[in-house]
């Protein structure tokens, strides 16, 4: 279970909070729109700082509702609201407000069974300080 997700969608300023029991991930979504997409929230991402890794992804919820979502693997907990309201209004600035954006917010084993199907987007600098 997505310990966290939420559907962006500005038409009515609002985000819709639920969880998602059964998600299984299919691969890539890409094609030029999406990729205008990942370059605007990749920018968002590293001025954020606190995204590790974000993918684009097609997945299927239950046995046959498939959507594209956008799959966040967080540095650290508590930024799942603000960075989804970001995202909303970038979404809605690119694809109007009639359209919705579902984001999952990984756990570590989805993330793993994730990276066998699709390359994220956005992967974080680290940065190592010598003692």
């Amino acid at each position: 279970m997505a310990e966290w997700a939420c559907m962006a969608n500005d038409a009515e300023n609002s985000l819709e909070l639920g969880s998602v029991k059964k998600l299984r991930f299919l691969g890539d979504q890409d094609g030029p729109p999406e990729r205008e997409l990942k370059s605007r929230l990749s920018e968002l991402f590293r001025q954020a700082n606190v995204v590790s890794r974000a993918f684009l992804a097609r997945v299927l919820y239950g046995p046959n509702e498939i959507a594209v979502a956008l799959c966040i693997r967080l540095r650290t907990d508590g930024a799942e609201e603000n960075l989804a309201k970001e995202i909303a209004q970038i979404f809605s600035e690119m694809f109007g407000q009639h359209e919705h954006l579902d984001i999952v917010f990984l756990r570590s084993s989805q993330e793993a069974d994730l990276l066998r199907v699709c390359r994220p987007f956005h992967t974080a600098m680290e940065i190592h300080q010598e003692d």
